[in-house]
């Protein structure tokens, strides 16, 4: 009776949580994607396991069903996915497809069915079949030129719109989405045109309005944007900086996302190695700022936990990754872990377990 109940303390002591939430890492210069758990309560991350890749892992996105879980190959031009086992943190992939050169980023349609990716040298837009298994079909069912350095895909929250920024050209290509075909189609406005030296790099839409944002990856800056839900265009309200107070050197945004309650904005500054955290007006998505929060160098990539409580965040030049508290009333972050993840991690998905 005796060992039996050792044994059972043991399994319990060293089995993860099930509240335990799950983090991908692309360490791209290591060529593999690292798997880690977090602990929301405490923001304490442990390593789980390594997946190899044959190529520079980049950009990584989730099946709404979460059983699924797909990685760009910038380098090589390959789009890979995986199942996903969440209570191993185990990925197996199923399938890697040739899509074109430097998907820059990706996402799966609201039904899973449909994977969409932006090309940041070829100037495209793609779109995939994604099997039941998880597979993506070998050729992409759909492909449209746009322009150079396409680097973001998001959907309106009717998900019939579809907009692709654009940080070249200053663009934003606007298209229309068919859910039940997976076809884009041009807006009859399909370029919505920003000013010079903006870069607009990715967006997000506000929870309640017909707003949505984009960051400015040249001009350091959100960006306010108006829905026409009638023409499914986009008009300029205004823009707020990203950068520190009185802050001369080079710098250049990256990631941005919102929380998932909609209460709050962040972007990551790379040059300054801060991230700018704003507060949402939930009827006009007017945007001020809270604080800027020092990390780790050149943060490319961070990812907001879904429960909204934590910021996983990742210095592509340290190798390093931070957790970050989120306080639930003002948005303010507070630092609570610091680890080595290796070389040049490039992307951050949490997800939960």
């Amino acid at each position: 009776m005796c060992f039996r109940l050792t044994f059972l303390f043991a399994i319990l002591i060293t089995t993860p949580s099930l509240a335990d939430t799950l983090v991908f890492v692309s360490v791209a210069g290591e060529k593999r994607i690292a798997t880690l758990r977090l602990n929301e309560a405490t923001g304490e991350m442990k390593l789980v396991r390594h997946t190899a890749i044959n190529g520079e892992p980049g950009p990584l996105s989730l099946h709404p069903s979460g059983r699924f879980l797909f990685a760009s190959i910038r380098s090589e031009g390959r789009l890979v996915s995986f199942t996903l086992s969440k209570s191993e943190g185990k990925l197996t992939q199923v399938s890697e497809v040739a899509a074109g050169e430097d998907p820059a980023y990706h996402t799966p349609d609201s039904s899973g069915q449909f994977l969409l990716s932006a090309y940041y040298a070829a100037g495209k837009v793609c779109v995939h079949k994604i099997g039941k298994d998880g597979s993506l079909s070998k050729a992409a069912m759909q492909s449209v030129a746009t322009n150079e350095k396409a680097h973001g895909v998001a959907f309106d929250r009717s998900k019939k719109l579809v907009f692709i920024p654009h940080t070249g050209p200053n663009q934003i290509h606007q298209f229309h989405f068919d859910s039940q075909t997976g076809r884009l189609s041009p807006n009859d406005a399909v370029v919505f045109q920003l000013d010079q030296k903006t870069g607009p790099r990715h967006m997000a839409i506000h929870a309640h309005s017909p707003i949505l944002y984009t960051n400015y990856e040249q001009g350091g800056a959100v960006a306010r944007l108006r829905l026409n839900k009638k023409t499914g265009t986009l008009k300029l309200v205004d823009t707020i900086t990203t950068l520190p107070f009185d802050y001369k050197g080079s710098h250049a945004t990256a990631r941005m996302e919102l929380s998932p309650n909609g209460r709050f904005l962040y972007v990551a500054n790379r040059g300054p190695n801060t991230i700018a955290g704003f507060t949402v007006d939930k009827k006009t998505g007017k945007l001020t700022a809270i604080q800027q929060t020092p990390t780790e160098p050149n943060p490319r990539s961070f990812s907001i936990s879904p429960s909204g409580k934590i910021i996983v965040a990742a210095g592509q030049e340290s190798g390093k990754l931070v957790t970050f508290r989120i306080d639930n009333e003002s948005g303010k972050l507070s630092k609570l872990q610091t680890m080595s993840i290796g070389e040049r991690p490039w992307w951050v998905l949490v997800v939960e377990n």
